[in-house]
């Protein structure tokens, strides 16, 4: 899995401790995660357990300095900020985190307050985004587990129900009260407006046993189908939906009686806020999931074989279809036209926003990974990973002194060791693109997807450019030097054409080479790099299928040992321009160096719903940087015209 690099909500108990409330200065503590194991999915990974790590080298604590406490997960106002975490309260004992969180005077935050001095805590769901993974396979036919050891708490929420917070908050927003009779309206499927209602109580003030009959039966009907739904969407059990159609529960009493239930299972588990989110969020990541695959199927993204079942049904449908259905599915309603339905389905806390972040990262990586395996520098650079953006220095230590004989008075003599070092760092790059309202109503999905596309292409390139540009511009060494310079004895003195008896020269020179103590280190050639002139030529060289007419026509065996490359950034040097490179193996670390940052490994995405653009903003940044520590990794010849 990616460090997946999705940002996740979960409530992970998410424990308010209302003993702790200070009145004073309005503050309680939390518990925001116990690090339990909660079942996830990805069409990457398919099924598997996501845990936390509670160590704190592994949790990213920056943003605690002024993070704050959501309702319900809604990060798209500030209306919706309910208080903040008090800076330098965060704190780790085993297998829980701690922390003390500050309510607001605002409207919201007063009332969470009078609920705390009247003794009733309120869930809390931490928001967070995962930069690495650790994976455990499981054993037999259980799950493996992805364990998150660089992580990046994002917020804390207040939530009504603590499972899929953002979907419940927003069916709870608009919810009727119940009427005189204790049912409400939506567990019925009839409703009336006012004014048909009134003429109703004038021209029918007694209506008939028969329409009494009919109305019963179909609210009695909508009623069984919605609470046998409820109990199979979160897999409830046939004995425990029965149990509750026989003695009349109502779908709102049901989806408590659900909340119950599970809270009760998990109690005498002992793993109450992991196992109650799984079962309800599982569904939710299950359906992103798919219609994820479905998109990236039908985009060429993904190949037939990994269309999985449960995406077919979302294959042929239109982006404002997928939308449309997405909103009804988080049982919002699903009508209005197109504007309406965008402008509902680019909602911070809706579906589609998620879907789309995961169809962009992985359109992204797609291509970026396609196009960064025929990176040629690879085959002799070295690769490093950096903590930091600093620049990293790299020490060549010299050959460890000589052993020499001990005298007669047991006299050991002492030795010094000789160093170098070379420096290089990394740099950022990235682009802002978007996806509006109108690409949605236009059904442009795919156009977006092509441009991400050529973005993982274009990141792959320029790393290629990056290391590239080392070679082709000679960078210089702390010496003042070139990489390729008469005194590093690694460039050809006169360019000549490729020919058996310059190549061999080239290899000759590259096992003269010694190390910073003068001792020879034997390097070898194993690739031999050229341009487009000589692509065919080093090819022949190397295969050598003609058969020679004299003994100095045959071609060595170390020349035959040669991979050719062709590489076309050769060609900004001359026509005839060659290199002589040696692999990682034979440079012992020594040479280009290409580095990424720590946790960011390959492309980062990040997205909002934006003002600039009438939809969603998406962020590539790629950490990436090269340079060269030593000149001790190749050989080069300017080349010429055959004569």
């Amino acid at each position: 899995m990616p460090a997946e690099i999705a940002q996740r909500q979960i409530d992970d108990r998410i424990e308010v401790r209302a003993n702790t409330l200070n009145e004073t200065d309005r503050t309680v503590e939390v518990v925001w995660s116990a690090g339990a194991a909660v079942r996830r999915y990805s069409y990457a990974e398919g099924p598997y357990f996501e845990e936390l790590s509670l160590d704190p080298k592994h949790v990213r604590m920056d943003r605690f300095n002024s993070m704050s406490l959501l309702d319900s997960h809604d990060a798209y106002s500030m209306d919706n900020r309910i208080g903040v975490v008090v800076a330098g309260s965060v704190r780790f004992s085993p297998g829980k985190a701690f922390a003390r969180v500050r309510l607001s005077r605002n409207a919201r935050g007063e009332a969470l307050f009078q609920d705390l001095r009247d003794g009733m805590p309120f869930p809390v769901s931490v928001g967070y985004r995962i930069h690495s993974f650790e994976k455990t396979e499981g054993e037999g036919d259980k799950l493996p587990t992805l364990r998150a050891i660089d992580w990046e708490p994002l917020e804390l929420s207040a939530v009504p129900i603590p499972a899929d917070a953002g979907a419940h908050s927003r069916k709870d927003q608009n919810m009727p009260q119940a009427n005189a009779t204790g049912r409400r309206p939506e567990d019925t499927t009839t409703t009336t407006d006012p004014d048909t209602a009134a003429r109703s109580a004038v021209e029918n003030p007694q209506p008939s046993t028969r329409d009494i009959a009919a109305e019963a039966t179909r609210a009695e009907r909508a009623r069984v189908t919605e609470v046998t739904a409820l109990g199979q969407r979160f897999d409830m059990g046939d004995d425990f939906i029965r149990q509750h159609v026989a003695a009349g529960t109502t779908p709102a009493e049901f989806r408590n009686a659900i909340t119950e239930h599970r809270i009760a299972e998990q109690e005498r588990t002992w793993s109450f806020p992991h196992i109650e989110t799984s079962g309800m969020q599982d569904e939710v990541d299950t359906r992103r999931a798919m219609i994820t695959n479905a998109i990236l199927h039908s985009h060429g993204v993904i190949p037939d074989g990994e269309l999985l079942e449960g995406a077919r049904e979302w294959r042929g449908m239109d982006t404002l279809t997928i939308a449309r259905e997405t909103l009804r599915l988080q049982g919002e309603r699903g009508l209005g036209g197109p504007h309406e339905i965008a402008r509902r389905a680019f909602h911070a806390t809706s579906d589609f926003p998620m879907i789309l972040s995961n169809v962009a990262d992985a359109t992204l990586m797609n291509a970026y990974t396609r196009v960064a395996e025929q990176n040629t520098f690879q085959l002799f650079a070295n690769r490093n990973v950096l903590p930091d953006f600093r620049d990293a220095t790299v020490f060549e230590l010299g050959a460890a002194p000589d052993l020499l004989p001990v005298n007669e008075h047991g006299e050991f003599k002492r030795g010094t060791m000789k160093e170098s070092s070379e420096k290089f760092s990394l740099g950022t790059y990235g682009r802002v693109i978007g996806f509006t309202r109108q690409m949605l109503i236009n059904d442009k999905l795919g156009a977006f997807m092509g441009a991400v596309a050529q973005w993982g292409s274009k990141v792959a390139k320029l790393e290629g450019d990056v290391v590239w540009n080392i070679i082709i511009n000679n960078a210089k060494l702390s010496d003042g030097k070139g990489i390729f310079h008469a005194d590093h004895k690694n460039l050809a003195a006169s360019g000549s054409y490729l020919t058996t008896a310059a190549v061999l020269a080239g290899r000759k020179a590259m096992r003269k080479q010694t190390d910073i103590d003068g001792n020879q280190i034997s390097l070898a050639p194993a690739y031999l790099f050229v341009g487009t002139e000589l692509e065919i030529e080093a090819q022949k060289m190397v295969a050598a299928q003609y058969a020679p007419t004299k003994p100095e026509d045959v071609t060595p065996t170390l020349i035959k040992g040669l991979t050719p490359v062709y590489e076309p950034r050769i060609d900004q040097i001359g026509d005839f321009a060659w290199f002589l490179f040696a692999n990682q193996t034979g440079t012992m670390g020594r040479g280009v160096q290409y580095a990424y940052l720590a946790g960011n490994e390959a492309p980062f995405t990040e997205n909002r719903v934006g003002f600039e653009v009438d939809g969603m903003q998406f962020k590539i940044r790629h950490d990436f940087g090269a340079g060269v520590t030593d000149h001790r990794f190749g050989y080069k010849n300017a080349g010429a015209a055959p004569a």
